[in-house]
């Protein structure tokens, strides 16, 4: 199929590669198909994703993966919040957070609060809330990404 993204203009992608965001997304909840687009930086080195929607195409959403950022990030997630993904498989599963990149760059952050959950054998989604005081909303990574460039 033929989607318009705000990212890369109009592109083919496979019905396969679509995901199904069950319950769409805080805030856009009505939107429930989406795809992730990597984004073109010498080989995504800095590990964004865009989550762009399938039927708005002025939609897309940086992400990535917390673990990039937060290595002990490991959030509870209940079984019964999984269960519409299907038989949830732990290696078959991706998490994202979303990321906010300000004016100002140096106050970037992710939301570890509500992290994104991709089954990845069956396409299907979800974003969970996490009740834990130390997954933040507003958590900032620029000094831990320009540490690991340094590195």
């Amino acid at each position: 199929m033929k989607i318009k993204t705000r990212i890369c203009g109009e592109i083919e992608v496979d019905d396969s590669k679509v995901v199904d965001m069950l319950g769409g997304l805080i805030g856009f909840e009505s939107l429930n198909k989406f795809i992730l687009i990597n984004e073109d930086d010498e080989n995504n080195k800095k590990g964004v994703l865009w989550l762009q929607s399938v039927d708005e195409e002025n939609l897309a959403l940086p992400t990535m993966d917390p673990s990039l950022v937060y290595a002990s990030y490991a959030p509870t997630i209940s079984d019964e919040i999984l269960q519409g993904l299907g038989d949830f498989d732990k290696d078959e599963y991706l998490v994202l957070v979303t990321l906010t990149v300000p004016k100002k760059i140096e106050d970037m952050t992710v939301n570890l609060k509500a992290p994104i959950v991709i089954d990845v054998d069956t396409m299907r989604a979800c974003q969970v809330i996490i009740d834990d005081e130390d997954c933040p909303v507003k958590f900032p990574i620029y000094d831990i990404l320009k540490k690991k460039e340094s590195e």
